[in-house]
């Protein structure tokens, strides 16, 4: 199995370029926040996004309790044989390397920084909207009801040859009570 690993600070885009790193690299599965994806399903795991504090969010994102999801996405990825590839996001290789290791998954991992395929407008496109409080999900936006509670709006992405839909959601939490949703 290969692993990749997308990584860059939090705010940088790596859930919006995720897909066009898919695209060009054949890759089967994503893992981002604590939830498994293939083909833009959302297939195994919980999101760390539907948790209430940082802390929580942040050990559901690395897999850091023994719970059900955690096994659930473990198991899903090694039950599928099929799953050749998979891109890991983190916001450094350190967590990265932890959720490798924490699915049981090989931790030789080909990597690659955001800088490297982020362009500088998307990137201050980025940086806008998580100031707005919103997070992109690279899922289809059928699937965002099944996965998440709070505003969404969909927006196009051009990836090479074709324009799809990423999803922009804003978690019921946000505290921002001065930016209203789109």
């Amino acid at each position: 199995m290969q692993i990749y690993g997308l990584y860059g600070k939090s705010g940088t885009g790596k859930s919006y370029k995720c897909l066009e790193v898919v695209f060009a690299n054949q890759i089967d599965a994503v893992i981002d926040d604590g939830i498994l994806i293939i083909d833009r399903v959302h297939v195994a795991g919980k999101s760390a996004k539907c948790e209430k504090l940082l802390y929580s969010a942040t050990k559901r994102a690395i897999f850091q309790s023994d719970d059900h999801c955690c096994r659930e996405v473990a198991d899903f990825i090694h039950m599928k044989k099929e799953i050749t590839k998979i891109l890991i996001l983190g916001t450094s290789k350190r967590m990265i390397q932890k959720i490798a290791t924490r699915l049981d998954l090989p931790t030789e991992i080909e990597w690659i920084p955001i800088e490297t395929v982020q362009l500088k407008d998307e990137l201050l496109l980025a940086r806008k909207y998580r100031e707005e409080g919103y997070h992109v999900i690279p899922i289809q936006p059928v699937q965002v009801e099944k996965t998440y509670r709070g505003w969404s709006k969909n927006i196009p992405i051009q990836l090479s040859d074709r324009i799809v839909e990423v999803i922009l959601i804003r978690p019921f939490d946000f505290r921002a009570s001065d930016v209203k949703p789109n």
